[in-house]
């Protein structure tokens, strides 16, 4: 799946199921979403479970939360069925310019409470997606960090920290291909490690010992299969799988 098809598509609704008695959850989000099929990975981590993930996307290359509730698809997604978990992803940057170590994440912060008063209004929680700087401005880490954990607390909603679980990745395993060329978007490994903190996070204990090679193929509007396919082998599955649960049960 190129890039291009991304941004090509401001406002892409995908639909990826479980089956049985599931935990319902609905992402909003962008390209770090959207690419590798994150909630397809998530719900493939989960089919063990006795209570596992089926899940819908409403997901666009660059949108702001801000723009997804000006848009108005992902409030409607929100109000026309019942979810447990509804999970926020801001653009990668905030939407806004990191300048000398600082950031100002207003409008996220804006967009997140007017997001949260909807999910509780239909009895779910708030989940945010806590995301990964830049290759090449690893510093802008802990900005992000801070960003989402103040509204966090604020607010009093979880946090799936893929970010800083990136971060610890880049620190011990420095050789780890999380990145596509484009230094931003996740390879497959990347968001295999997103999927273990998600499963962390909402089951509340370690992903070691899930699959680690997962065949992940989701059918776009337009009939297009994207592919979202992991081939890890078992001890670097594990590696990262740890990693997950490390940061996770730190939080």
């Amino acid at each position: 799946m190129g890039l291009v098809l991304i941004t090509r598509r401001p406002w892409l609704p995908l639909h990826v199921t479980g089956g049985g008695n599931t935990i319902h959850i609905l992402f909003i989000g962008k390209s770090y979403t959207y690419v590798n099929n994150l909630p397809g990975l998530l719900i493939e981590l989960s089919a063990h479970e006795s209570k596992p993930v089926d899940a819908e996307m409403v997901a666009g290359g660059g949108a702001r939360l801000a723009d997804h509730w000006a848009q108005g698809k992902a409030l409607a997604a929100i109000q026309r069925s019942r979810w447990d978990y509804v999970v926020l992803q801001e653009q990668s940057e905030l939407g806004v310019s990191f300048v000398q170590n600082s950031i100002n994440p207003t409008t996220f912060h804006q967009s997140v409470r007017l997001f949260n008063t909807e999910i509780q209004k239909v009895g779910a929680k708030t989940l945010l997606y806590l995301t990964w700087s830049r290759q090449d401005a690893p510093q802008n880490q802990s900005l992000l960090t801070k960003a989402y954990m103040d509204i966090a607390r604020e607010l009093h909603i979880l946090v799936a920290p893929v970010g800083p679980a990136w971060q610890k990745t880049v620190s011990v395993y420095p050789s780890t291909p999380l990145y596509q060329d484009d230094g931003s978007h996740p390879d497959s490994i990347g968001s295999y490690l997103a999927a273990c903190v998600f499963y962390a996070t909402i089951y509340q204990k370690s992903p070691e010992g899930l699959p680690a090679r997962i065949s992940n193929t989701l059918v776009d509007d337009d009939g297009n299969p994207q592919s979202g396919d992991v081939k890890l082998n078992p001890a670097d599955a594990h590696a990262l799988q740890q990693i997950a649960w490390q940061v996770v049960s730190a939080q």
